[in-house]
């Protein structure tokens, strides 16, 4: 089961994770650590997802013990949640079958409407994880030199 920022999606169709490092073009003088000439990129993952308005199994457990729901039909409330997700630009974290990743920053999400959806909402959604640094501050004592 796969979860976006705590919210349960009924069913993922395919998932993709990329994870990819970027390696640079320039000669590398043997016998010198090669790690300094690749950086590791965010990983970017990408969901093919359906929302129910019928769920079975363990989602529909916790859409009915949760109260994380507000709409009666839960392809409706998936889509808001989507939509308020899209515009709040904040990091997730996302939950599926490989991994849990914190830090990810929605990229994009696509809702092709077809008429055999019937009373359900499906999307692929793509996620880009944000690489979040802490800085330090640090006090350094410098000797005032005396004048002559």
């Amino acid at each position: 089961m796969i979860t976006v920022d705590g919210y349960p999606i009924d069913a993922a169709l395919s998932e993709e994770h990329t994870l990819t490092n970027e390696v640079t073009s320039d000669p590398v003088e043997g016998g010198s650590d090669v790690t300094d000439n690749v950086r590791v990129l965010p990983t970017e993952v990408s969901y093919d997802c359906v929302v129910s308005d019928n769920p079975m199994g363990p989602v529909a457990v916790i859409r009915a013990t949760d109260g994380l729901f507000t709409s009666t039909k839960p392809s409706a409330d998936a889509y808001r949640r989507l939509v308020e997700l899209q515009k709040a630009r904040r990091a997730v974290i996302v939950t599926d079958s490989l991994d849990t990743y914190t830090n990810m920053m929605l990229t994009s999400i696509s809702i092709p409407r077809r008429v055999d959806d019937g009373h359900s909402l499906r999307f692929t959604i793509k996620f880009k994880q944000l690489d979040v640094q802490t800085n330090e501050r640090t006090v350094v004592r410098v000797a005032v030199p005396r004048a002559a």
